[in-house]
């Protein structure tokens, strides 16, 4: 009774509403994967977004993502059956109050306290679909958590305040990308891991605060790791292997800075995380370690010049220690460049090229975007991995595409 007569006191006190969202499509022909070579894929979007008088606010939003190509797509076994894939879920979805001095904001929540283009190192608490692949759009990528977050502002200092009842993972990838070459005769199947609402608590705090210009913020985060390790549940030789997707608990502390250099902006993160679980191969199968990380993200976005902008990334993650047979290297040194080319009011061209230091292997997309209105536009291009095979990256080969997309949004 008590929410039937909130909700009414703020349905007669509505002071405005908008509704939108987006659809689009994306066709791919996949030139080097020998099980699909045309894939479509798309994603959908719908919000309605509402303010009410005396500073309430809330958001509704549904998000939907589909795929033709089969999440284990790289096994040689996978059942034509399971070659869709059909995902519903909460967008951001939640109820606002703003007062002077304080935000309180509960319901499913994207949470960014650090990103890079192309990497997110430091962009950690929300979870990704990471079976699009390394060069996916990140506002496409994040899948929303629930939350209940209170911001409190002072004159020189904004605490956050974060608390998470459920733990939510991201999407990882195919599990034939890290398993196939040690069990090549096997079927590959996945017990996923799961959480009750209020079963394993999440949470964190950030302060911030801006000083000549320019921002800095600290912050702490308890939760369950978005990236799984795996177990064998059950094996068959020939036949069958089952791996258990587990979670472990992850505590990650960062600093985070930026500022304008004129008009160009600089931002850098830096994060520790302690007690992540990795997985390494053995002669037998797999096994897991602990260590610890951390990241550090620089990044520099430059203003347009004659219609050119550009964005560089110098990123490295380093592990504690090295992990004999483990599924990253102890060191990762990324460089990513970003270039894009406005066409006046027709769209845009874009290039993305990424490589791995170490390990030696590359990645580059290619998109030319045209606006045919002010909602709508169309895209070709070109994405694909190279470099050592032993790399990272070069296990997304399987991807390199070259692709049409289509993306409208609406509003009513």
């Amino acid at each position: 009774m008590l929410l039937v007569f909130f909700l009414n006191i703020l349905l007669n006190h509505t002071e405005a509403s908008s509704y939108g969202g987006f659809f689009s499509i994306k066709e791919k022909y996949l030139p080097e994967n020998a099980n699909e070579s045309m894939s479509t894929s798309g994603h959908f979007r719908l919000y309605e977004n509402t303010d009410f008088q005396n500073g309430f606010a809330t958001k509704l939003e549904a998000r939907s993502e589909f795929s033709s190509l089969a999440l284990d797509y790289n096994d040689q076994l996978a059942l034509k059956n399971k070659n869709q894939s059909f995902d519903l879920y909460f967008g951001e979805t939640y109820l606002r109050y703003k007062g002077e001095k304080t935000i309180f904001q509960m319901g499913y929540q994207e949470l960014v306290w650090g990103e890079a283009f192309g990497f997110n190192f430091a962009d950690f608490i929300t979870p990704k679909n990471l079976n699009a692949t390394l060069l996916s759009e990140v506002d496409e990528s994040r899948r929303p958590i629930p939350l209940i977050q209170i911001k409190i502002f002072s004159e020189w200092l904004t605490t956050q305040l974060v608390y998470g009842p459920k733990a939510e993972y991201s999407k990882n990838y195919p599990l034939g990308l890290f398993f196939r070459s040690v069990f090549k005769n096997e079927r590959l199947e996945l017990v996923e891991d799961e959480n009750s609402w209020f079963e394993k608590h999440e949470g964190g705090a950030r302060l911030s605060t801006t000083l000549s210009g320019m921002d800095f913020s600290l912050f702490s985060y308890s939760y369950l790791d978005r990236t799984p390790y795996y177990t064998i549940a059950q094996y068959n030789a020939n036949t069958l292997v089952t791996f258990k997707e587990n979670h472990s608990r992850v505590n990650s502390t960062g600093f985070s800075f930026s500022t304008t250099l004129g008009d160009y902006v600089l931002r850098a993160d830096l994060v520790a995380h302690k007690n992540k679980q990795i997985n390494f191969f053995t002669q037998t199968g797999i096994g897991n370690q602990r260590v610890n990380s951390s990241d550090l993200v620089i990044s520099l976005d430059t203003p347009s010049y004659d219609g050119y902008s550009f964005f560089g990334v110098l990123a490295t993650s380093r592990l504690d220690h090295e992990v004999a047979g483990g599924f990253r290297k102890q060191n990762q040194n990324i460089v990513s460049l970003k270039m894009s080319k406005e066409l006046t009011d027709l769209g845009k061209l874009e290039f993305v090229l990424f490589s791995e230091l170490v390990e030696k292997s590359h990645g580059a997309q290619f998109e030319s975007v045209w606006n045919i209105n002010d909602r709508t536009d169309v895209s070709i291009g070109t994405e694909f991995y190279f470099g050592d095979d032993a790399g990272s990256a070069s296990r997304f080969k399987k991807y390199n595409n070259v692709f049409i997309k289509f993306k409208n949004y609406f509003s009513f």
